[in-house]
């Protein structure tokens, strides 16, 4: 038995691949690390990644015929983790995004330590690739201040999370009806059933990428996070404070928006 399977989803980023995995540090025989290939222009192969990584982790490498999208990537391996019933937690990474050495010491422990937790986050620091710009996403990190916090911007940073196999056996996976936004549907939908936390630890650097999802896909990520709010939101009075903040975000510009995150978060 594994304490935990890694889960990342990948696309055409093999150097962001591998910067993460080479980030990742746990007894090699207690985890291991699925990588799921979007249907890439070049595969990843075993061949492809170097060598030593194998010293350190047991990977495991699925791929799509063809790119599916991150939501179709995410359940494919959430689907084979279930299949081998072999672990109890799953946690997450992004292509290019970084772990402090001590996260997944820190997160099994968490879970170790409370039976009734399920998802568990960490802060975060962002920062853009090449430059010095960056910024400390800090959040809620009780559970009931979780749940207000939902409401006004998601608490959980997707490659900060792991969370207990049994929430997948109870709700399901990634909703695809939320295109974009299916990790804060998935979070907002455990938060208001199970125990949630976050590590006030910042043991993620996720990169900002102009090519990422919240700048190519900004317009729908909006509306779909808009539809989530709507669905999930159990104080109304925040859900309609939610929404006003979607709308003055896609408003503003890509750049002011990062200046503003630099000096709030």
């Amino acid at each position: 038995m594994y304490d935990f399977y890694l889960l990342i989803p990948c696309y055409n980023n093999i150097e962001g691949l591998i910067v993460s995995l080479q980030s990742v540090k746990y007894p090699k025989e207690k985890h291991c690390i699925l990588i799921v290939d979007d249907g890439s222009t070049h595969p990843v192969t075993p061949e492809i990644l170097p060598k030593e990584l194998y010293t350190f982790h047991i990977i495991e490498i699925l791929r799509l015929a063809e790119n599916k999208g991150i939501t179709e990537a995410l359940n494919t391996g959430l689907n084979f983790i279930l299949k081998k019933n072999d672990a109890s937690l799953i946690a997450r990474l992004d292509c290019g995004d970084i772990c402090h050495p001590l996260r997944f010491i820190r997160q099994v422990e968490e879970f170790n330590n409370d039976q009734e937790l399920m998802l568990l986050g960490s802060w975060c620091c962002f920062k853009k690739k090449n430059s010095n710009q960056q910024y400390i996403y800090h959040t809620a990190l009780t559970h009931m201040s979780i749940v207000r916090q939902m409401h006004w911007k998601c608490s959980f940073i997707h490659p900060t999370v792991m969370f207990s196999k049994k929430v997948i056996e109870e709700s399901g996976v990634y909703p695809s009806e939320y295109t974009y936004a299916e990790d804060y549907a998935f979070f907002f939908k455990i938060c208001l059933t199970h125990t949630v936390k976050i590590l006030q630890e910042i043991l993620v650097t996720s990169e900002i990428s102009s090519l990422g999802i919240s700048a190519t896909k900004r317009k729908a990520q909006r509306a779909a996070i808009i539809r989530v709010l709507k669905q999930f939101s159990i104080y109304k009075y925040l859900m309609f404070v939610g929404i006003l903040r979607q709308y003055v975000l896609y408003l503003m510009p890509e750049t002011m928006l990062l200046y503003i995150k630099r000096r709030i978060f």
